[in-house]
């Protein structure tokens, strides 16, 4: 018995397993080989004329085959168990429970060290509570929040996993995903997603799996300062008490900034970056379908229709796109209005909705940065009338600088007219309005729709500064989106275990 692979197979979309394991045969039995196995590699979707799937796929034949290419399935992740004075010292502590804290944790806990999990925000249940609580009443709380908790701020987005980095803790993190309920095609797509139906299923099974392994979880804490002593790490000041710690991974996620001045007065450097600011643009599903797959539009078993682009005119970039999905309020603090993407694992809303997103230059310090955003938020709130309705404006009204109108939304607070102008800075809007000009030309038909605002949690405005081990303090150690380092949920995650696994390595 042999692996090989086979690659470039040409299927139309919705094929059936037996369509594929039929292809397969017609390619391995010319070489006098039996099919025992297969197993799908990558998956991709050519929508150039008419769309076809193309396929990569391992195949175990009861013997060799010189024409085909060996393949060798993956190596298991192998986390050793540290010795029993390292896993007998203080618990290490990880300060946030979105990807690349929950991996960091993962690791760790395979590793014998019963790490701490420590989140301002509430597990899956307590979010969700909270979340419809504030849907009802409009009353803000850190429950409410869609960005603290269980997950971060991915578990109400749409568990897109797409990353162009290929690497074999990627697809640990995958399998690890499948084995609490993921659907197993995320481990052959090329444009993978979980859907947040499905991500507030398989949190509950991770966190079972991690406290079976010795952890625990800190829910609705807040982490307040980094003690010292000698120039080691002793504990943690949190709103639950002292929590004593050696070791420390700090992952906030992009809305961390409350726990910035701790980390500066605990000697990390915090340095600026650039500003990655936007609005929300809202389309009807159907006719992002027709502009992505045109006369084929209409076919059976296409995908929802994604798009992703990048504008030279203006330097705008579409991001987190949620094909038949619906526009949320993601704000993490009072009175500060953020609008983000959510979609669910069907994908079959009636809207879709991407963020434009345009970098502008890094201000002069992480305090400026947080400022910046801050007042941003602010303004959109009460320019939403203060209910958290978004500010929003048709793409016709603020391109021709008309009076702002709107057109039927998701976006579940409702939108109020507001023009944009008078709300975004400068050099955002006019880098959106060159932007939008050129719309039709990378979606075709497509030159209305609405955009609300503002997005501004797409990435932090600041980097924690980190040495090659990932440590920017003593005992402090720095990982995921909140850092700086990573974006998304897949590049987080693998931040997060990589440097949980060089510091197990490092101590083994």
């Amino acid at each position: 018995m042999t692996w090989h692979t086979l690659e470039n197979l040409h299927l139309t979309p919705g094929y059936s397993p037996d369509d594929l394991e039929k292809l397969v045969q017609r390619q391995v039995k010319p070489a006098g080989a039996s099919l025992l196995t297969l197993r799908i590699l990558r998956e991709s979707l050519d929508a150039r004329g008419t769309p076809r799937l193309l396929l990569h796929v391992a195949v175990e034949l009861d013997r060799p085959v010189a024409a085909l290419h060996p393949w060798e399935p993956p190596t298991p992740l192998e986390i050793p168990l540290l010795p029993a004075p390292v896993r007998a010292a203080a618990r290490p502590v990880v300060i946030g429970a979105g990807p690349s804290g929950l991996c960091a944790a993962w690791l760790l806990a395979r590793a014998g060290l019963s790490p701490v999990i420590v989140d301002r925000g509430a597990d899956v249940d307590g979010r969700r509570a909270g979340w419809s609580d504030f849907e009802r009443e409009r009353h803000f709380s850190t429950a409410a929040s869609l960005v603290f908790g269980e997950g971060g701020a991915g578990t109400f987005s749409d568990g897109k996993l797409t990353t162009r980095r290929n690497d074999p803790l990627l697809s640990s993190f995958f399998a690890w995903l499948v084995r609490h309920g993921a659907p197993d095609d995320i481990l052959y797509r090329a444009k993978p997603h979980v859907g947040s139906d499905r991500l507030v299923k398989i949190l509950p099974s991770i966190r079972a799996e991690l406290i079976h392994l010795g952890a625990t979880f800190l829910w609705n804490t807040d982490v307040t300062a980094f003690v010292h002593r000698e120039g080691r790490l002793d504990h943690l000041e949190t709103t639950a008490g002292p929590l004593p710690c050696t070791d420390a991974f700090v992952a906030t996620g992009t809305s961390g900034e409350a726990l910035l001045p701790a980390l500066e007065a605990a000697g990390v450097h915090i340095t600026p970056r650039p500003l990655q600011v936007g609005v929300r643009m809202e389309q009807p599903a159907p006719q992002i379908r027709r502009a992505v797959y045109g006369k084929n539009a209409n076919l059976p078993g296409l995908p929802a229709a994604e798009y992703q682009f990048v504008l030279r005119q203006g330097s705008m970039r579409s991001f987190c796109m949620c094909p038949g999905g619906s526009v949320v309020c993601s704000a993490a603090l009072p009175d500060q209005l953020v609008v983000n993407g959510m979609s669910l694992r069907a994908r079959d809303g009636a809207f879709s909705n991407a963020a434009l997103i345009v970098t502008l230059d890094p201000l002069s310090g992480w305090r400026e940065a947080v400022d910046f955003r801050a007042d941003l938020e602010r303004r959109a709130f009460s320019a939403g009338g203060g209910t958290w309705a978004a500010p929003a404006q048709t793409i016709s009204s603020f391109l021709k600088g008309q009076s702002p109108d709107t057109v039927p939304t998701s976006y579940r607070f409702g939108a109020t007219p507001h023009d944009l102008r008078a709300l975004l800075p400068g050099p955002l809007t006019a880098a959106l309005a060159a932007g939008l000009r050129h719309l039709p030309g990378v979606l075709p038909g497509v030159s209305e729709g609405l955009l609300l605002a503002p997005e501004t949690r797409v990435s932090p405005g600041w980097r924690l500064e980190r040495d090659e081990h990932a440590q920017s303090a003593p005992g402090l150690f720095v990982c995921g989106e909140g850092s700086g380092y990573a974006s998304g949920i897949s590049t987080s995650a693998l931040d997060g275990l990589k440097v949980a696994q060089g510091w197990i390595l490092s101590k083994s």
